[in-house]
């Protein structure tokens, strides 16, 4: 696209955006979630969901074994996530919590 003065003018999409946000933050933050040190930088995991936030591997809730590559899903993504389950499965849950009928007296 031209502008009046002739000059080439770029658009940047939506997702183009967000993601060059992201790359901003996390060259700036580097630091782990979980003991908010620097630490080692080498040893920082990303959230597999937002790419955003960040923990050492020997900070995770569950340490990967030596040369396994380790997952990590940040408390917010994992909150969301939890809120989209729950709104979807509302209806469900109701029949699941119903007692189970007691079976003792069959020996």
């Amino acid at each position: 696209m031209e502008s009046s003065t002739g000059s080439t003018v770029s658009t940047i999409t939506r997702d183009e955006k967000a993601k060059k946000v992201k790359k901003e933050i996390r060259v700036k933050k580097e630091i782990c979630d979980q003991c908010g040190d620097k630490g080692w930088v080498k040893c920082l995991v990303l959230c597999a969901i937002c790419q955003v936030a960040m923990r050492h591997r020997y900070c995770l809730d569950v340490l990967p074994k030596v040369g396994e590559q380790p997952f990590y899903v940040c408390d917010r993504c994992m909150e969301e996530s939890d809120e989209e389950l729950s709104d979807g499965t509302d209806e469900d849950s109701s029949a699941q919590s119903a007692p189970a009928p007691n079976n003792a007296a069959n020996p």
